[in-house]
């Protein structure tokens, strides 16, 4: 669970104790994981980009055959 048992969970970030574990915050955030934009938001999936500038087939683009006439 992204969140972790109520028990171990504080409003605050996780802290170190003396044994180098993070305890506190949330369980997504014990992992060690950097939020977006140094916010408390973290990405639970992932992404990827792709091309706005390509080129498909649309209404205007209509073809014609040597037996029809275009208007």
């Amino acid at each position: 669970m992204i969140l972790g048992k109520s028990e171990d969970m504080t409003r605050n970030l996780p802290t170190r104790n003396d044994e180098g574990e993070y305890v506190g915050g949330a369980a997504i955030e014990r992992t060690g994981v950097k939020g977006v934009k140094g916010a408390r938001c973290y990405s639970t999936t992932c992404t990827h980009q792709h091309s706005r500038g390509l080129v498909g087939p649309t209404a205007q683009g209509k073809l014609y055959t040597e037996e029809e006439e275009s208007e």
